[in-house]
C-alpha cells in the first residue's frame, strides 16, 4: 500500500500546485515555465523563458553570467545526457507585482553519457523570476543537492 501511495504522490502534488495556480494567473504562467523547463530535452527549449542578464547556479563548476555563458552551460549539461526525465515531486510559487519565485523538488532519471551509466537523482531547484513587458523571465536558477555531514558528500537519493 505504502508503494501505491508514494507512486501517485507526483501526480497528486501537481494536481494540487495546477489548481492553486488556477486561482492566480500569474502563478499559472510560472508553473507552465517550470513544467516545460522539466520537460525540456534541449538547452534552447529549457532556456527559452530566461533573461538575457540571468545567472545559473547549477552542476558546473562556478556561477554562469548572462545568456552566452548560460547558454553555453546549459549545452553543456544536455550534451552530456540522453533519455531524460524529470518528474516536479513539490512546487511552491509565490508572486507579486514584477517578481516572483518558485521552489520545487525534483526528481531526474537520465543516461550519463561519459560514464554510461543510467543516473537517478533526487534535488532541489530555485528559481527567481522578474516580469519584463509582461513576461515573466526566470533571472535566477539554482540546483542544489542535499549532503551528508558526516562524509561531505551529496546525497542524490535523499527523501523528499
Amino acid at each position: 500500500m505504502k508503494s501505491i501511495r508514494a507512486a501517485f504522490l507526483p501526480l497528486l502534488l501537481a494536481v494540487a500546485s495546477t489548481a492553486h495556480a488556477a486561482e492566480n494567473p500569474d502563478e499559472a504562467k510560472i508553473l507552465k515555465i517550470e513544467q516545460d523547463m522539466a520537460a525540456a530535452q534541449t538547452a534552447a527549449e529549457f532556456l527559452k523563458d530566461f533573461a538575457p542578464d540571468a545567472v545559473m547556479d547549477a552542476f558546473f563548476p562556478g556561477q554562469a553570467r548572462g545568456s552566452k555563458a548560460v547558454a553555453t552551460a546549459a549545452t553543456t549539461l544536455f550534451a552530456g545526457t540522453k533519455d531524460l526525465r524529470a518528474t516536479i515531486l513539490k512546487m511552491s510559487i509565490s508572486t507579486d507585482h514584477d517578481i516572483a519565485y518558485a521552489f520545487s523538488t525534483q526528481r531526474v532519471v537520465f543516461t550519463n553519457i561519459a560514464m554510461n551509466k543510467v543516473q537517478d537523482w533526487v534535488f532541489r531547484q530555485v528559481d527567481c523570476y522578474r516580469k519584463v513587458n509582461g513576461k515573466w523571465l526566470v533571472v535566477y536558477h539554482n540546483l542544489s543537492v542535499p549532503f551528508d555531514p558526516t562524509t561531505g558528500k551529496a546525497v542524490f537519493d535523499a527523501p523528499v
